[in-house]
């Protein structure tokens, strides 16, 4: 039986592919095993940063849900500014009422509590996407 050229380049791209695939296999069989220390190991430099770092994290946003939401109390949530981390430019509450209202019971509690738990909750909201999307 004689080969052609074409037939035997395939041959040679079938191996070079099955290679390449082999060796994403093998990498991400890696990053598989190494994933639960390598998510406690960025929680835990997020928190030190946090916890060491003056400024380091002002949660700008978190503080303009958080302190806009108390705002429904006095009646005018569209006139706060939230200015204590950002003078030069006040942050406004641009959101619909309704964010205002599952906001406010986390104005109720301590904010750097919030904000440890908002952290957390956002990296078990992430962990969960990609365990989710890998099965």
């Amino acid at each position: 039986m004689r080969r052609s050229a074409h037939s035997v380049l395939l041959r040679i791209d079938d191996v070079r592919g099955f290679l390449v695939v082999a060796r994403w296999v093998r990498l991400i069989s890696i990053l598989r095993r190494w994933a639960p220390f390598i998510l406690v190991a960025a929680v835990a430099a997020r928190l030190a940063w946090i916890a060491f770092v003056p400024n380091a994290t002002n949660f700008l946003d978190l503080h303009v849900y958080v302190d806009g939401a108390a705002e429904i109390v006095s009646g005018d949530l569209y006139a706060f500014r939230y200015s204590a981390n950002t003078p030069e430019f006040p942050l406004p509450f641009t959101y619909p009422p309704f964010a205002a209202l599952v906001f406010f019971p986390l104005s109720l509690l301590p904010f750097g509590f919030v904000a440890v738990a908002w952290q957390l909750g956002t990296v078990a909201t992430c962990s969960g996407s990609f365990e989710f999307a890998s099965s």
